[in-house]
């Protein structure tokens, strides 16, 4: 499977908006289950039915979600 990511369609003052595809390449999840994400752990920026996530925010939800103590029990 190729995980390389297209460029974003637009880039925004705050870094790139993604799509819901690239949230998932980057997640490493499926598509089905990045749009479960979108728009609850993850905010999202939507334009009637387009949903796109901003870089920063997205860079911020797997920040929260690191462990800096997995393994270690």
């Amino acid at each position: 499977m190729d995980n390389q990511i297209n460029p974003p369609a637009v880039v925004y003052g705050e870094g790139s908006l993604l799509r819901a595809r690239d949230v998932a390449a980057i997640l490493g999840v499926s598509r089905t289950q990045a749009y479960r994400l979108l728009g609850g752990s993850i905010p999202v920026i939507r334009f009637g039915k387009v949903v796109r996530v901003l870089q920063s925010d997205l860079q911020r939800f797997i920040e929260s979600r690191r462990d800096d103590h997995a393994g270690g029990r």
